[in-house]
């Protein structure tokens, strides 16, 4: 579910399709849910087969609400998060979308950060705003320069200022796409 506001904000927000506390059929209350393997987008173990958003014994769900019904439940849930029935997100429009819906760089896994998150926008899908991602790129630089900087107590010699001179020779238009824009670095610069 994407959420946008007529300010351009914009929320992601992935319902917990296989929470532990979904209702289910009680035949399948203690069900253990099979490993998924990272990339994959289901796995079958026995007669029990598990996607992104279900979970189904013998090909029938274990979940008592249909797909419609729990996306409705999981949109009230965000909208009136108060349980006062005022909405949170005032002005806001949802968007049911599949999970590839969402850019590759917000992999959250291991060392991999988010950079471009706060440069999304919605296109239709979620996309990356290639300015707002130029910015964000460029203060992560001058941020790891400070840090170098500070970290090695060399404010005013020769090689503060080369890190300087460096950061102000940036040119980012030179990295094609935003994979590429992600590597963008200075050579010997610390991440």
């Amino acid at each position: 579910m994407i959420y946008t506001a007529p300010d351009g904000a914009l929320w992601v927000i992935r319902p917990m399709y296989l929470d532990l506390l979904r209702p289910r059929h009680e035949q399948y209350v203690n069900i253990k849910l099979p490993d998924m393997p990272t990339g994959e987008t289901s796995v079958t173990v026995g007669n029990v087969t598990r996607t992104l958003n279900d979970l189904t014994v013998d090909g029938v769900s274990i979940y008592t609400e249909t797909e419609e019904e729990f996306l409705e439940r999981a949109h009230e849930k965000c909208i009136d998060a108060n349980n006062d029935n005022s909405p949170v997100l005032h002005d806001t429009v949802c968007h049911t979308v599949e999970h590839t819906a969402v850019p590759g760089d917000h992999v959250c896994a291991g060392n991999i950060r988010c950079e471009f998150r706060n440069a999304w926008e919605w296109t239709g899908q979620v996309s990356v705003n290639r300015a707002k991602a130029e910015v964000i790129k460029l203060d992560l630089i001058r941020r790891a320069i400070n840090r170098e900087i500070r970290d090695k107590y060399i404010l005013g010699d020769a090689a503060s200022e080369a890190l300087r001179t460096a950061y102000a020779a940036i040119d980012l238009s030179q990295y094609a796409t935003i994979p590429d824009l992600h590597e963008a670095w200075l050579e010997d610069l610390p991440r």
